[in-house]
């Protein structure tokens, strides 16, 4: 029985041993199941810490980008600084990915990336006093502009008014010299008197009977003038009892007064500013002389009606 008892207390002793073990088994895998668990949740909060940087500096950037982008104008200039904000934001990107994907210093990413933020509103305000800046500069340029054209029109204005003053003082300068000319020609203006109109024949002879002439001769004596001097040109016109100037060519003259009179006979003489007996000839090619007409003779010189006469007061037979 004793034996028996102490075989029975081996096996309680033994299965409690047993227990024992299987117990602080239990425990050991229950403490390192629970150290692994702590491990990997502490694994996953990295994990989901890493995303969430990633992802809220992903955030920041294209935001970041997609306002400088709103702040683009017409302006080259100002896109330029703005494309040079855009170059220095995604260099300061590239930083942080580094940071982040070898988990060198995951606060310094998360400073970093506020850090961008306040870059972007720095940049932002940057831009918006850069475009105030340019707003001034445009209207300022505007009004320049404004400024210039109006300088332009008053210069075509005085351009005009300096235009007309000149061509006024060149049109006066002119007259004036029209004028000088003028008066210098009339004070050379040779009168004439004791104008006689003869009829003469084709061999210059006078003639007594219309139907033995084939012209005129016509003579005048100069007056005195202490202008004159030199060659002097005296255009005779013999006007016909129908009125009409006698001449074999169309020869005309221009007087003073810009009238132009046809003329039968030019002559030339040597004038020394004396009196002076002139006589000019014509013999007309197909004109006939007739008789009991009056025929007008006019005299002209520099322009002038120096004077004149007409056959009344030739002898009356010279026509019978």
């Amino acid at each position: 029985m004793n034996t028996n008892q102490g075989q029975k207390n081996n096996k309680t002793l033994l299965v409690g041993i047993l227990a024992l073990l299987l117990l602080l088994s239990n425990a050991y895998w229950l403490f390192q199941n629970s150290s692994k668990n702590e491990q990997i949740a502490t694994e996953q909060s990295k994990v989901d810490e890493l995303e969430g940087i990633k992802v809220k500096l992903e955030k920041e950037y294209y935001e970041s980008l997609s306002q400088l982008e709103e702040m683009k104008s017409s302006n080259t200039e100002l896109n330029k600084v703005i494309d040079a904000q855009k170059a220095q934001l995604s260099q300061q990107k590239s930083k942080i990915d580094d940071l982040i994907r070898n988990k060198k210093d995951l606060a310094a990413a998360r400073a970093q990336i506020d850090g961008m933020k306040t870059q972007l509103n720095q940049y932002l305000a940057e831009i918006q006093a850069l475009k105030q800046d340019n707003a001034k500069l445009t209207a300022r340029v505007k009004e320049v502009e404004e400024q210039a054209t109006q300088l332009e029109g008053n210069v075509r204005v005085l351009t005009d008014d300096k235009n007309n003053l000149t061509s006024q003082l060149n049109t006066t300068t002119k007259d004036l010299e029209d004028t000088k000319a003028r008066e210098e020609n009339l004070k050379k203006v040779i009168k004439v008197d004791k104008v006689e109109l003869i009829a003469i024949n084709t061999k210059g002879e006078d003639v007594r009977k219309a139907k033995n002439a084939s012209g005129f001769k016509v003579k005048f004596k100069t007056s005195k003038n202490s202008f004159a001097r030199g060659k002097e040109t005296f255009y005779v016109q013999v006007i016909s009892p129908q009125g009409v100037t006698i001449s074999n060519k169309a020869m005309k003259v221009k007087l003073n007064n810009d009238e132009e009179v046809s003329f039968t006979s030019s002559t030339d003489i040597n004038y020394s500013g004396a009196e002076q007996d002139v006589t000019a000839s014509v013999i007309f090619e197909d004109a006939k002389i007739e008789p009991h007409s009056q025929y007008e003779v006019r005299v002209y010189h520099r322009g002038e009606y120096v004077g004149g006469n007409n056959s009344k007061k030739l002898r009356k037979n010279i026509f019978n």
